[in-house]
């Protein structure tokens, strides 16, 4: 399983968020994660997340996970995620 993680340089209180977020992200979904990393979306999103099938059980483990992310760090409404599938790029 190879993940890429990349994270905006002078982002510290993202990078561990993402980190968090990846490792939970890692436990869901395992093969199917490929891309964790800081962005800047048009649509305010901070977040891209890559995976290989992008379907509804998918995205909902994935909001699932942001929200325990987010309870457990005290940051409620902080991740905003962009879910693409490996062929969208």
């Amino acid at each position: 399983m190879a993940i890429r993680i990349s994270i905006t340089r002078g982002e510290k209180n993202l990078a561990k968020i993402l980190l968090e977020l990846a490792k939970g992200l890692i436990n869901v979904l395992g093969d199917n994660l490929l891309v964790v990393e800081s962005y800047d979306g048009s649509d305010g999103s901070n977040v891209k997340i890559v995976v290989r099938k992008k379907d509804w059980a998918t995205i909902e483990k994935i909001f699932s996970v942001i929200k325990d992310i987010e309870t457990e760090l005290n940051i409620p409404g902080e991740i905003l995620p962009e879910i693409e599938r490996i062929g969208e790029l």
